[in-house]
């Protein structure tokens, strides 16, 4: 492999990530709109809402935050790609006709 390849399976891998970030994102939003009210359950419908609320709120809250967490690794991916481009062409620009003939 050549960095431009390197570099190009960084972004393919930050664009997966932010991908899964957004299904995640979506997921966590239709989990918020899954509310039941406690009528719902029938008579028994205090004890059995309270656990059910109780559940959809817990996987809603990590939809969330797996959605932040996945967004935060493609950033981060973003990040590397960019800090060795720039660092590449600094090292580019700082050597350049350095060996030329004089």
């Amino acid at each position: 492999m050549n960095l431009k390849a390197d570099l190009d399976a960084l972004t393919a891998d930050a664009n997966l990530w932010s991908a899964s970030s957004d299904t995640l994102s979506s997921a966590s939003t239709s989990a918020s709109g899954l509310t039941i009210p406690a009528y719902a359950f029938s008579f028994a419908g205090g004890d059995v809402h309270a656990k059910y609320e109780e559940v959809r709120a817990w996987v809603e809250k990590y939809l969330s935050e797996g959605s932040k967490e996945q967004e935060g690794a493609s950033k981060a991916l973003i990040k590397i790609r960019d800090d060795f481009t720039s660092t590449d062409e600094a090292q580019r620009d700082q050597y350049q006709g350095m060996w030329d003939p004089q």
